[in-house]
């Protein structure tokens, strides 16, 4: 049994009740993959609060992926930083919001179509910055 979470787990304030309910109903030995947007490792204090302007709004959060995962009850098996990926995405999704703009504004307005490239936009220079990585995790649940 597999379980992948991609953008899920930011919405919630409490990650870690999330991810113990996801350990929970795993059978034993059944796996979950992560991912997130951290901060880089080793960042200084106005690189930190650089990362926050830029990054998704639980960017800061309370503990690391891993930490929380390992919270949780699950075994890492595999931690993997895929910010050059993520990068290259964000780059693709700003190009195909400049080239669809006038269709995403009459179905989706202004609002959200500008709401979109601000944030992804902001992310994309955090990256480029150095501050800002992705990355994806491979945890197994153990015996309950």
């Amino acid at each position: 049994v597999t379980g992948v979470q991609t953008c899920a787990l930011p919405i919630f304030p409490d990650k870690l009740s999330v991810l113990r309910e996801c350990h929970r109903v795993l059978k034993p030995g059944g796996r979950m993959i992560v991912a997130s947007i951290e901060m880089a490792s080793g960042l200084t204090e106005v690189e930190r609060l650089r990362a926050l302007e830029l990054g998704p709004a639980d960017v800061g959060g309370e503990a690391s992926l891993r930490g929380l995962l390992e919270r949780a009850g699950f075994e890492i098996d595999e931690e993997r930083d895929v910010t050059s990926d993520f990068r290259h995405a964000l780059e693709r999704r700003l190009r195909a919001l400049r080239q669809h703009e006038a269709a995403l504004r009459r179905f989706e307005g202004d609002e959200q179509v500008d709401a979109e490239r601000d944030k992804r936009s902001r992310m994309l220079i955090g990256v480029e910055e150095g501050i800002l990585c992705r990355t994806i995790l491979l945890g197994r649940s153990s015996a309950p």
